[in-house]
């Protein structure tokens, strides 16, 4: 299983798994980055009925919310947004001179 972004649209999806082909990989499926923690932390914190979670992905470029739906049924995307062109870092160095300098 490998993990995509949550903003992967299909052509994205379709070059990773040639990417994984052309490097021998078996790829089972691709899932979703924020579907994949809400996967893990159900592992470790079952969960009764149906639940609403709401996935915050924050990277140095990116940042992506995903709503989900939880139910013994499985998971269910109900809205994924993101953006991949904020620059975090950068961010983070011009408040410092703001603050430092």
């Amino acid at each position: 299983v490998v993990t995509v972004p949550a903003q992967y649209g299909q052509l994205q999806c379709d070059a990773l798994l040639r990417a994984c082909t052309a490097a021998r990989l078996r790829v089972h499926n691709l899932i979703k980055a924020p579907t994949a923690a809400a996967i893990a932390f159900c592992l470790t914190n079952p969960l009764k009925g149906r639940n609403d979670m709401l996935i915050c992905d924050i990277g140095a470029s990116y940042f992506d919310f995903t709503l989900l739906s939880v139910s013994e049924e499985g998971f269910l995307v109900e809205r994924a947004i993101g953006s991949d062109v904020i620059d975090l870092d950068d961010g983070l160095v011009q408040i410092c001179k703001q603050d430092i300098w």
